[in-house]
């Protein structure tokens, strides 16, 4: 876990929302280590008296009837995997190429997994309308269409889905509806339906563009930047873009632009020779048109209250100055020849004027997000996407697009994931080599971690579940708690070596004694996870990737570590039998140091 806690930053906001998971985890550990090693060997020792059945039999005649059957059924359960283990081990290639052609068949399985950054929240509270009307739609005209469609919500929805509704109108054309829902354990409905409930409302007047969300996501699923300094064509690519959404991709809804919030604009262009040339000066441009538009303020009248005074402001009527023509015709004075008309050196362009200019690497960018529709991941939707653009979208000259949703984010995350990775496999590796003084042992249980994808892959395929990063947190997780078998196995078979008992049947010996242990940190570890894993509470969809990443790559570790890692033992270490008369190696010669050491202690005696 520590390479997590490393590289956090490099993850940005999902590394800090691991932050607190990683360290209760590694607080966890390192008191688990601390009881284990003082607190239980002094139970055992002093309060807990270990004794078999035969020392100290069972006088119930039902539990012994049990105790027997259990007994039982676990000496055959030994007997049956020592049989097939045997068998195993006199046919070594057949399970090495099984599992590798299992393990590519189950990669070639993984494009069929959805993909996403995080899992889809659904245990949500509230659901949000977002409504944009054409620019330079006034205040009065927006607030009747909020109303209209509260009207609608509440004929639509049944009384208990909801709890209150909240409207709010912006300061021109844009407005939203807040549909506060029950407590999560009080819902009838989810949210995810009351969506759906309310989408086809929002179809109802063409001329309103209204923007369902819900839930809380790390980031847009669907995002295209539109990088170009050609505001006239950026707005001209997002339109193309958005129409090709709708047309041809109906999995990406709730589509929208940065340049649809915009308010229009009249873009007035200056001849400054020729207005120099007639004697008007750029100031008493700017203050005639200032005058006109927005109103001068001529002077003050003053009441008979020594504290109160009004502004007289004069300016134009509104509907002298609603059309272009109008505006052209307003006279500015001039030095040589009396009143002149601003149509005399000013042209006028119609456009729409952002409410906020973004930019990224100094370049004006635009920006068109699209959520997902329910049962779709963002991978699916995104490849669909990709695909509509190229086929149907031409691009001028001058603007650039780019994909920044989710799934970017996901392949920015990549490098760093390979080196956390990486970084743990090295930790665990090194561990390992310590533990076993030896640079082979840890090869033989590291064997076994990429043939664990075979479980975290074929449990996201039969629950549906999308692969997101939660799962490479739990990846990450299992190359920690996987090994743990294996050391255990490993470990055993080395004393036994260590006797000089044979190779062949060190291994069968260790893991017919290893199978209770082994099996049950496995049970244990499955058991404690299955429900997060298969019956998540309320909010824990985030962790439920985790829990089933540890499930399917349990399972797979245990076959591994009971079949795969005794067989990689016995084709690694058939050498070590040579030693078992050679008085050069080290265990021979640290034998015969300890007998001569006995009769040296004897003779003392």
């Amino acid at each position: 876990f520590l390479p997590f806690i490393i590289y956090k930053y490099d993850l940005e906001m999902m590394g800090v929302m691991f932050q607190d998971l990683i360290i209760t985890v590694c607080i966890s550990l390192a008191c688990s280590l601390f009881v284990s090693v003082t607190l239980v060997p002094a139970l055992c020792g002093s309060i807990m008296r270990i004794n078999t059945r035969t020392q100290k039999p069972l006088k119930n005649r039902l539990l012994k009837k049990i105790d027997d059957v259990m007994a039982n059924g676990e000496e055959k359960m030994k007997n049956g995997y020592a049989s097939i283990l045997n068998y195993f081990l006199h046919h070594r290639l057949l399970l090495i190429v099984f599992l590798v052609v299992l393990l590519a068949f189950s990669l070639a399985q993984f494009s069929g997994i959805g993909i996403s950054l995080a899992p889809q929240s659904t245990t949500d509270d509230q659901v949000s309308l977002d409504l944009t009307l054409d620019p330079g739609t006034t205040q009065d005209v927006t607030r009747t269409y909020v109303f209209a469609m509260q009207d609608r919500i509440i004929e639509t929805l049944p009384e208990d889905a909801y709890d209150s509704i909240t409207l709010s109108v912006g300061s021109s054309n844009t407005g939203s509806i807040t549909i506060e829902l029950p407590d999560i354990t009080m819902q009838t409905y989810s949210a995810s339906e009351v969506e759906n409930m309310i989408r086809p409302l929002t179809t109802e007047r063409p001329e309103a563009q209204w923007l369902i969300s819900t839930g809380r996501g790390f980031s847009t699923p669907i995002e295209i930047s539109i990088h170009s300094e050609d505001q006239d064509a950026a707005l001209q690519v997002s339109n193309d873009i958005i129409q090709i959404l709708a047309e041809h991709v109906p999995e990406a809804i709730d589509v929208s632009s940065d340049l649809t919030d915009g308010s229009p604009k009249v873009e007035v262009t200056v001849d400054y020779d020729l207005a120099r040339e007639m004697g008007v000066s750029v100031s008493d441009l700017s203050s005639t048109l200032t005058a006109a538009l927005t109103g001068l303020t001529a002077t003050q009248l003053s009441t008979f209250s020594a504290d109160t005074s009004y502004d007289v402001i004069v300016k134009l009527n509104d509907a002298e100055v609603d059309q272009i023509n109008n505006l052209s015709m307003i006279t500015v004075p001039s030095t040589t020849r009396g009143n002149i008309r601003l149509e005399t050196f000013t042209t006028y362009t119609e456009g729409i004027s952002p409410r906020m200019i973004m930019r990224e690497d100094k370049v004006r960018v635009n920006h068109i997000t699209a959520n997902i529709a329910d049962g779709y991941s963002t991978s699916d939707v995104q490849a669909l996407v990709d695909s509509a653009l190229n086929e149907y979208l031409i691009l001028p000259e001058g603007v650039t697009i780019e994909q920044t949703g989710e799934m970017s984010s996901f392949a920015d995350y990549g490098p760093t994931i390979v080196m956390i990775v990486c970084l743990a496999l090295f930790l665990v590796y090194a561990v390992m080599a310590a533990q076993f003084e030896s640079l082979i042992d840890p090869f033989i249980i590291f064997a076994t971690i990429p043939l664990l994808l075979i479980g975290v892959i074929w449990i996201h395929i039969f629950y549906g579940a999308d692969f997101t990063l939660f799962s490479i947190v739990g990846i990450v997780a299992l190359i920690g708690v996987v090994v743990n078998n294996g050391i255990v196995l490993i470990d055993c078979i080395n004393r036994l070596v260590r006797q000089k008992v044979p190779v062949m049947e060190a291994c069968l010996e260790a893991a017919r004694g290893r199978l209770r242990p082994i099996l049950m940190t496995t049970l244990t570890t499955i058991l404690g996870l299955v429900p997060m894993a298969f019956f998540p509470g309320d909010g824990a969809e985030m962790m439920q990737p985790i829990a089933l990443t540890f499930v399917g790559g349990i399972l797979t570790g245990s076959f591994l570590t009971l079949f795969l890692s005794p067989v990689l033992y016995s084709i690694f270490n058939t050498r070590r039998e040579k030693k078992f008369d050679d008085p050069n190696s080290l265990n021979n010669q640290l034998l015969e140091y300890d007998m001569r050491r006995l009769k040296h202690l004897d003779s003392e005696l």
